[in-house]
């Protein structure tokens, strides 16, 4: 674990444990509490194998409620092989359907007051000395990720006040750390792809990278997300993009230009911003891809011209548009991350992509980059 932290420094290496925890003993304590849940309450178990960053993980989730707002996300993730042994173990339960409650006292973390804590926008992290047990906290939920053994364990103690940020982005904090230990950061972007050619999607909240995405996913695209991207190098200096979620956030304005998806979407606090949650996998099973290697830089923006064009971007634009939004989200100190971001800026076309108020023509730009 030592080489994965120092070429990787945690930038949370400073929030430790309260005086008297045992990082090691708390682990064990909620494997425990798993088990116990595990074994009493089998007919309630969702055991599945599915695929982060090209590796196989294996998720089992005790209570029917919790699957249910844990699995929509990452449901193209899915695999029906049983047999392929998990690089990956993600455990949670579900207290109100087993009765096993979180082993842990939480007296030493009063919860916060006000309304971002309890929609489940905030949370805060503790973790061992030597960074190698993270905790992360949010309100009705604890996980904890032993990096050594690569194992989350999760707790959910209410179902009815799971987030609707985490639904569409379960368990993301340990899931980005485990990916960076991986070589694979997850960055700000979004990424779809067509015959083979993945084109990344950069660019701050609002740019239009949702929008972008969604269009091409209507028109025949694989889509493998609009907001995180796990981004890996290749031993070649190619880069992969790897898929963790298949939702998406519209606002009101921008859901009713996409009509098909109105009746599936779900209304959901998002940063303090009447949004709504669309899980795309039920309605696009064919085409929410797990990973595709990244060809091409598109740097989407909201212009007045009726049809979106194409025009070449400066690669030090590109950068800027990429990484501020990617560095800041990262459990790791981002060094690793602005090293990748530079390198693959440098070795793919980059181009900003005008949006227009016809938004056919934005697939069309994207052909154009592929042909």
């Amino acid at each position: 674990m030592g080489t994965i932290t120092t070429a990787n420094p945690l930038i949370f290496s400073a929030a430790s444990l309260p005086a008297g925890w045992d990082a090691a003993r708390i682990f064990s304590l909620m494997e425990a509490a798993f088990s116990e849940a595990f074994t009493t309450h089998s007919v309630r178990v969702l055991e599945r194998r599915c695929i982060f960053a090209g590796q196989v993980a294996e998720l089992r989730i005790i209570g029917h409620k919790l699957a249910e707002h844990i699995v929509p996300a990452i449901s193209h993730l899915l695999r029906a092989d049983r047999e392929a042994p998990p690089r990956l173990k993600i455990d949670f339960w579900h207290e109100s359907e087993t009765g096993v409650s979180c082993p842990i006292n939480f007296i030493d973390f009063p919860e916060p007051d006000y309304p971002a804590w309890r929609s489940g926008q905030y949370g805060f992290t503790v973790g061992s000395p030597d960074d190698r047990f993270i905790g992360r906290r949010r309100f009705q939920m604890f996980m904890w990720l032993d990096r050594e053994t690569q194992h989350i364990i999760g707790w959910a103690r209410n179902g009815k006040e799971f987030s609707a940020l985490e639904r569409a982005n379960p368990v993301r904090f340990p899931l980005s750390l485990w990916h960076s230990d991986r070589g694979a950061e997850v960055i700000h972007a979004g990424l779809v792809a067509k015959n083979g050619f993945g084109i990344l999607l950069g660019g701050k909240g609002g740019a239009g990278k949702t929008t972008t995405a969604l269009v091409c996913l209507s028109s025949g695209f694989e889509y493998l997300g609009d907001d995180y991207i796990g981004l890996q190098a290749s031993n070649d200096g190619s880069f992969i993009g790897h898929s963790l979620y298949s939702s998406a956030w519209l606002p009101k304005d921008n859901l009713f230009r996409f009509p098909a998806l109105v009746p599936h979407a779900k209304r959901g606090d998002y940063a303090g911003r009447e949004r709504y949650l669309v899980f795309l996998h039920p309605l696009f099973p064919g085409q929410c891809a797990s990973s595709a290697p990244i060809r091409a830089l598109i740097l989407p923006r909201v212009a007045s011209a009726p049809l979106a064009r194409l025009r070449p971007a400066k690669k030090s634009e590109a950068l800027l548009a990429l990484a501020p939004t990617s560095i800041i989200n990262l459990p790791s100190s981002g060094s690793r991350a602005l090293r990748n971001l530079a390198s693959l800026v440098e070795r793919v076309p980059c181009f900003w992509l005008e949006l227009g108020s016809d938004l056919k023509a934005i697939p069309r730009c994207l052909e154009e980059v592929i042909s």
